[in-house]
């Protein structure tokens, strides 16, 4: 079976760009290129119902619009007339994209520790002459377990200046300044209701109040300005997956004949021991004498006499009963003539011998399933009938995968260990909030 990463979660999108030229305008670099790719990213990942790659998709556009906001006089420039540190920002970007789009190998962590280079990358934009706004927050993604308090962090030209009011529910989010464009807001984990076994969406409100008065307008003085946003975030439910354990046993299949052939004899006062093999027809297509059927019931083999005189068909010869060979005796007695004289007795036998073709194959035992959380390893012994076995695994978002002795888990967020043949852990490996 073939392996089941994470990126096999994605086929490769239509779409693709070649490297950026440094003559390339900067709005062909973003809106032409790596915008259009993160969107097909983000498509493919809701048809896969893949919410780690759809959120990496989300943040990639979220982060590309932010810069945009805060560089908007470069966005007819040449890419050569940009610094190297945005070059460098955008070329990796496109890179990640890129992989992300081809299928390369990346697990929940690799993800998460893209999407947070990319954050670092624009909470430190020069925002300048921009009323307050928010372009980004991350994480948003969160998982049922980890540190008490999840510090999200808004960011955004001058959304720390303004006068911020947060809401989760019906509670009061407070939020501190982190820079001028960044707040950082500490949302208590166990104030969130995760589901037990679906994600679900949690929605902060946000409202940013400004001054807009200036000193040299009196009418303007005492006015404010303000806006709303909600930020979206992912509940990760308590339960990870759904592990389904299949063993596979050995089972026979029983198919019986008859084999039938003549046999015959001649002789005087004696026995007469003729070999009868298997022909090799028979044991080419997996057939045998059926020898416990003839031990056990040996009137299930039979020796007719279909013609002779003063000579009897016999049996088989336990001790040389095989399952391709066996002796069969016949018992010879004699003829007298008028004067008195012996001569030979003779018979022939038709011999009726059970076969039996027995056939072995793999058959599904009775599934073993368990529920995985996030922190929990899981111990499974199979029986030691135990041939072969195979994995189904749920994951939260409802995705069934096969996994076989030798395939990968998807997401990187389970490490299946196979301490041999018999025993599997099952080794929870989550990643933090991202």
């Amino acid at each position: 079976m073939r392996r089941m990463t994470l990126v096999s979660l994605l086929t490769t999108a239509c779409i693709s760009i070649l490297p950026l030229q440094a003559a390339d305008p900067i709005t062909d670099a973003v809106l032409g290129g790596i915008e259009h790719k993160a969107q097909s990213i983000l498509d493919r990942a809701k048809d896969d119902a893949n919410d780690v790659v759809n959120n990496a998709a989300i943040r990639a556009l979220s982060i590309i619009e932010a810069w945009k906001k805060a560089n908007s006089e470069l966005l007819n420039q040449g890419f050569d007339r940009i610094d190297e540190t945005t070059k460098n920002f955008f070329n990796n970007m496109s890179t990640d994209l890129d992989r992300l789009e081809k299928g390369e190998e990346k697990t929940a962590k690799d993800i998460q520790k893209i999407t947070n280079q990319w954050s670092s990358t624009i909470k430190d934009l020069p925002f300048t002459n921009k009323d307050p706004e928010v372009v980004d927050y991350f994480p948003r993604v969160f998982l049922p377990i980890g540190d008490e308090q999840i510090p999200v962090h808004i960011v955004g030209p001058k959304v720390s200046t303004a006068e911020s009011k947060l809401t989760v529910g019906d509670a009061e989010q407070p939020a501190n300044r982190a820079t001028d464009n960044e707040l950082l807001s500490l949302i208590k984990r166990e104030g969130l209701q995760f589901d037990e076994a679906k994600s679900r969406l949690q929605t902060m409100k946000g409202h940013f109040t400004w001054s807009t008065s200036t000193w040299w307008k009196p009418s303007t003085w005492g006015s404010t300005a303000s806006i709303d946003r909600e930020m979206t975030f992912l509940l990760l439910p308590k339960r990870m997956a759904k592990i389904k354990v299949v063993p596979q046993h050995d089972t026979i299949s029983t198919e019986t004949n008859a084999y039938t052939v003549a046999k015959g004899g001649k002789g005087r006062d004696s026995t007469y021991d003729q070999g009868v093999p298997l022909p090799p027809d028979l044991d080419a297509g997996g057939w045998a004498f059926d020898v416990d059927a003839i031990v056990a019931k040996p009137s299930g083999f039979s020796a007719v006499d279909i013609g002779g005189d003063h000579a009897s068909c016999g049996s088989v010869l336990r001790e040389s009963l095989t399952p391709k060979l066996f002796t069969f005796r016949i018992y010879l007695g004699h003829k007298t003539d008028n004067w008195g004289r012996k001569s030979d007795s003779w018979v022939n036998c038709r011999l009726s011998v059970p076969i039996v073709k027995r056939t072995t194959t793999l058959q599904d035992a009775v599934a073993i399933e368990f529920d995985m959380d996030w922190t929990v390893d899981k111990r499974q012994v199979l029986s030691d009938d135990t041939k072969s076995y195979f994995t189904e695994v749920t994951m939260f978002n409802g995705r069934v995968y096969q996994l076989t002795e030798q395939s990968k888990e998807p997401f990187g967020f389970i490490e299946v260990e196979r301490v041999n043949d018999k025993t599997l852990i099952f080794h929870p490996r989550p990643p933090s909030d991202f």
